[in-house]
């Protein structure tokens, strides 16, 4: 049932006066219509942190493979000139994945939480955060500077790995043994690592595929992503690792935003890389915190 599933019922809700629009999620492209409708979270713990009333996007059938329906990112900022995020249109600063693995699941499947803070644990833990050992900070080049419409959660990694090979510096290595003159251009180019928990495994750049493919079949390895794994750094030099047995893999294609061709090497990491821990993301400070 509705209730149950969430599906959309027009009764319920109206239009938005903002004009429909053409969206693309997983290669499937179609119209999205925008609604205004009364918004609650049943059975939520915690105070409201938003209008009662939000606008909110209802898939056509060819983005949903069929039935059609509701989706809520958890992205909150976003360009002005694109239509309003959820988490946008709330008081929102910061929210918390909790993934972990727990023995005692409750009322709640596997013991897994979704969070929203309307002050961030980490402000209200340490007001000088920069000394957390544990604090990442984020990025926004990609909205910044390549132009992604939506401010990603986006780290920068210091290592790429794939069946314990550092998939950079093999092409790089290899690379060398033909010529020298891509060397100095590729060991510039940053490894941005956005977490999205709308993927299941892991989507790459098409160049990293496109290496590693050739680096395994080189090297006559039984499977392309075995096991991979991502290293990032705290603020404080800390290494912190992301990893993942077998992650259902694809290639992104051509460059998602015209003015990140060729600046860099994207990684989303999905469910995956992100199941068995809890993440806190800080979007007012731009941090983020993994246990």
């Amino acid at each position: 049932n509705r209730q149950t599933y969430g599906c959309f019922d027009p009764s319920q809700s109206r239009a938005s006066g903002l004009a429909p629009t053409v969206e693309r999620f997983d290669n499937n492209q179609g119209m999205v219509e925008w609604r205004v409708a009364p918004f609650s979270f049943v059975n939520a713990q915690g105070s409201m942190m938003g209008p009662p009333e939000m606008i909110f996007g209802v898939l056509s059938e060819s983005l949903m493979d069929g039935p059609g329906g509701v989706f809520l990112g958890l992205i909150r900022d976003t360009d002005s000139w694109i239509r309003p995020s959820f988490l946008g249109q709330t008081n929102v600063q910061a929210m918390k994945l909790g993934l972990k693995r727990t023995s005692d699941g409750g009322n709640n499947r596997d013991g897994k939480t979704l969070t929203l803070y309307t002050q961030s644990p980490l402000q209200l833990n340490n007001n000088n955060n920069n000394n957390d050992p544990n604090v990442i900070s984020l990025t926004r080049d990609l909205n910044r500077k390549y132009g992604a419409p939506v401010i990603h959660y986006t780290i920068r990694a210091t290592e790429f790995r794939a069946n314990g090979n550092n998939v950079l510096q093999q092409q790089l290595e290899h690379e060398q043994q033909k010529s020298n003159t891509k060397r100095k251009q590729q060991q510039q180019l940053p490894i941005y690592v956005i977490l999205d928990t709308g993927v299941t495994g892991m989507v790459v750049s098409q160049e990293l595929w496109d290496w590693r493919y050739a680096a395994a079949r080189r090297n006559k390895e039984k499977s392309l992503w075995g096991h991979v794994s991502l290293e990032l750094r705290t603020d404080q030099g800390q290494v912190v690792e992301l990893s993942a047995q077998n992650p259902v893999t694809t290639p992104l294609g051509s460059a998602p935003w015209p003015k990140f061709r060729n600046k860099g090497h994207l990684v989303v990491a999905g469910l995956a890389f992100l199941d068995g821990h809890d993440i806190l993301i800080d979007m007012e400070q731009q941090k983020v915190q993994i246990a």
